[in-house]
C-alpha cells in the first residue's frame, strides 16, 4: 500500500480506498481482519467488468446470467419488428455477440450458459419456432448456400485460441509468468502448441488451471499444430515425438518431461545417420537417466514401423533435414502469429463444420439437375444480384423447401390436412405455384406478357426454383422476373387468406414488378 501511495503522488492516480475492495486468497480465504481501509468482501468482488470469488459457480452465474437477460431483452425488443432472416442475423452479429466477447475471452465459458446462448440466438431467427434447416448448414458463407450466420461455439473458441498468440508474441511481458509456468512443463517455447495432438484432450493437461486447459483445447480445434499424416522421410523427420496422434503407444500418446527438457524434441533428434533411434544420442542429451532403459524401449515401440523403414531409406540417410523449432501450424500450414487474426481462426473453425443443407438435394433428385448448377452459378445471383432481403429469403426459403405450403405444414404437424383451401387438391410446390386453378387466369395473363415481349418461354417449377440459365448473367434480369412472378403468388397466397378470398394475382405481380424495374408492364 505504501508503494501504491508513492506512486500515486508521483502519477496523480491516487487510490480510492472507499471504493476498493479486498479479497483474502490462498491459505488466507477464511481471514475476516479488515485492513488499510479497504472493504473486505467474503462474496466474489468486480474487477475489469470481471466477479473473480472463492466460488466458481456463484462468480459464473454473476459473469454470465446477467448479460444473458440483456440479451433476451434485446432479443425481446427486435422481435416486434418484422425482420427478415438477414436482418436477424444482423442483430445477432452487430448487438448480442458484442454483449458477450470479453467475457467469453476472459473467462470460462459454461457449456450450460454456452447452449442457453446459442439456444436464444436460433430462436430469434427462426420466431421461436423449431429450425428448419441445419444449423451447420445455415452458418456457412452465402457462396455455399449458407446465412452467414454466427456460430456461437466457434466464435468463443476461436477467442480462447488468439491467446496463443498473446502469449507467443508478449513472453517477456510479467503477465506471462504463471502461463509460462503450466505450459513449460510440456516444454520451453511454448512446444504444447505445436504439437501434432489433434482436437482431443490430452491427458497430460488435465491437472492444470481450467483457463489455460481452455486455452490448449480451443487451439487444437482449430488446427493448431495438426498436420497431416507424413508420408516422406523429411516430414517424418520434423514429428514432434510428444503427444502426437500418430506416434502412440498402447494407443495413447506418450509423453515424457525430462526427455523434453533435455531438448530431445523431434524424430531427427533420436535418430543416428543411419536412420535407426540411437541409445548414445539420447543417452549423451539426457539430463535425467533414472530409468532410461524402459523410456528409450517406450519411444521405440512408440514409432510406427512404416516409418522406422522409411527412415532407414537411401533418401533418408544420405539428406540432412533442417528443422525450424518454435514453427506454429494452422490447418497443415505454417504460419507466422503476427499474422493470426479471430476471423482467420473463425473461419478455419467453420469450414470444419459447414455441412450442405437438405433442401438443394431434394430439388436436385426432383428435378434431375446436376448440383454444379446450383453451387457455382445461382448463390451468386441470389446474394449478390437480388438486392432485396424479401425476394433472396423468398428465394432462398423456397431452394431450402422450407416455403410453407400445406402439405409441409401438415408434416410440420400445424395443421390437420395437406389439401388446397381453394380446390381440396394436396398442396405441395407443384400444386402452390403451377397447377392450382385459382392461378389460372394469372398464369395465362404471364404467358400473354412472354408473347409480348416476343419470348417463346414456358415458365415451369424448377425455373421459379432454380432459375433459367443461372449461368449466365445476360439471364441475370430475365431471373429477377421469374423471382418477381414466385414471389408475386407467394404474397397473395397470404393476402388472399390462404386462397380462401379472391384476390387479382396478376395485380399483385404488376405492383411487385413496377415499383422495382423501370420497364412498366400493362
Amino acid at each position: 500500500m505504501n508503494e501504491i501511495e508513492i506512486f500515486g503522488s508521483y502519477s496523480g492516480l491516487k487510490l480510492n480506498r472507499n471504493k476498493t475492495e479486498g479479497l483474502w486468497v490462498g491459505k488466507l480465504k477464511s481471514c475476516k481482519d479488515k485492513i488499510e481501509g479497504i472493504n473486505w468482501s467474503n462474496g466474489p468482488v468486480k474487477t475489469l467488468g470481471i466477479y473473480f470469488g472463492h466460488c466458481r459457480e456463484e462468480c459464473e452465474k454473476l459473469n454470465w446470467e446477467n448479460k444473458i437477460e440483456k440479451m433476451n431483452k434485446l432479443f425481446c425488443s427486435w422481435q416486434k419488428r418484422n425482420l427478415t432472416i438477414f436482418g436477424k442475423i444482423l442483430i445477432i452479429k452487430t448487438l448480442i455477440v458484442p454483449i458477450f466477447t470479453f467475457v467469453g475471452s476472459a473467462c470460462r465459458v459454461p457449456e450450460k450458459f454456452l447452449k442457453e446462448i446459442e439456444k436464444s440466438c436460433f430462436k430469434f431467427v427462426w420466431d421461436n419456432k423449431p429450425d428448419k434447416v441445419k444449423r451447420n448448414s445455415i452458418i456457412g458463407p452465402y457462396e455455399k448456400g449458407g446465412l452467414d450466420m454466427i456460430d456461437i461455439r466457434s466464435y468463443f473458441t476461436a477467442l480462447k485460441a488468439m491467446w496463443v498468440k498473446r502469449l507467443v508474441n508478449d513472453c517477456e511481458g510479467g503477465w506471462t509468468i504463471i502461463p509460462q509456468h503450466y505450459f513449460y512443463n510440456f516444454g520451453s517455447n511454448w512446444l504444447v502448441f505445436q504439437t501434432n495432438s489433434g482436437d482431443k484432450t490430452d491427458e497430460s493437461i488435465e491437472n492444470i488451471p481450467d483457463f489455460y486447459k481452455d486455452i490448449i483445447k480451443c487451439w487444437k480445434l482449430t488446427g493448431g499444430g495438426l498436420t497431416k499424416k507424413p508420408e516422406t522421410f523429411t516430414d517424418i523427420r520434423k514429428q514432434i515425438l510428444w503427444n502426437n496422434k500418430f506416434i502412440k503407444f498402447e494407443n495413447k500418446a506418450i509423453f515424457l518431461k525430462y526427455w523434453i527438457k533435455s531438448d530431445l524434441i523431434y524424430v531427427n533428434d533420436i535418430i543416428d545417420e543411419k536412420g535407426c533411434i540411437s541409445q548414445d544420442i539420447i543417452l549423451n542429451k539426457l539430463k535425467n537417466k533414472s530409468n532410461w532403459i524402459a523410456e528409450i524401449n517406450l519411444v521405440k515401440k512408440s514409432i510406427p514401423k512404416d516409418w522406422a523403414a522409411i527412415l532407414k531409406s537411401e533418401n533418408s540417410i544420405k539428406s540432412i533435414v533442417n528443422i525450424k523449432r518454435n514453427q506454429f501450424i494452422l490447418d497443415g500450414l505454417p504460419i507466422k502469429l503476427e499474422a493470426l487474426t479471430n476471423k482467420l481462426v473463425y473461419k478455419s473453425l467453420i469450414n470444419k463444420k459447414i455441412e450442405p443443407a437438405i433442401g438443394p438435394k431434394k430439388w436436385l433428385r426432383i428435378f434431375d439437375i446436376d448440383d454444379v448448377l446450383y453451387q457455382n452459378y445461382l448463390y451468386k445471383f441470389l446474394f449478390r444480384y437480388l438486392k432485396e432481403n424479401k425476394l433472396r429469403i423468398f428465394r432462398w426459403k423456397l431452394l431450402q423447401h422450407i416455403l410453407p405450403t400445406k402439405k409441409l405444414l401438415c408434416r410440420w404437424k400445424i395443421v390437420n390436412n395437406s389439401s388446397c383451401n381453394f380446390c381440396t387438391q394436396e398442396e405441395d410446390y407443384d400444386h402452390f405455384f403451377m397447377l392450382c386453378p385459382y392461378l389460372k387466369l394469372f398464369w395465362n395473363k404471364i404467358d400473354d406478357v412472354l408473347k409480348n415481349s416476343k419470348i417463346t418461354f414456358k415458365i415451369k417449377l424448377r425455373h421459379l426454383v432454380f432459375g433459367y440459365k443461372t449461368s449466365d448473367e445476360e439471364y441475370f434480369d430475365f431471373n429477377y422476373f421469374l423471382t418477381i412472378v414466385g414471389f408475386s403468388i407467394y404474397k397473395a397466397y397470404y393476402i388472399s387468406d390462404q386462397k380462401t378470398k379472391n384476390v387479382n394475382v396478376f395485380s399483385i405481380f404488376l405492383n411487385e414488378f413496377n415499383r422495382r424495374v423501370c420497364l412498366k408492364i400493362k
